[in-house]
């Protein structure tokens, strides 16, 4: 797996939300960019974000990588197409 580093483009998903039948799933997964490594060398490292959304942009710090893609306020490498 690649190491994050400052400038590479990677998926940000949003915060848990609640449906209606009381279940918690991960918000959607957005484009981001990594602004900070705050664990350099380690390859799920914790990262700061800039997030593009519809609406503009959100910064998020200390993002803790989730390769599964089960858990909120989290990032992944973006899937290969």
């Amino acid at each position: 797996m690649p190491q994050p580093s400052v400038g590479r483009i990677v998926h940000y998903v949003g915060p848990l939300v609640e449906y209606g039948d009381g279940t918690f799933r991960p918000g959607p997964c957005q484009a981001a960019i990594v602004t900070n490594v705050i664990e350099p060398g380690a390859p799920d490292a914790y990262v700061d974000l800039t997030v593009f959304t519809p609406n503009g942009q959100l910064l998020d710090g200390a993002v803790k990588y989730d390769g599964e893609r089960s858990d909120g306020e989290t990032w992944h490498w973006p899937e290969q197409v």
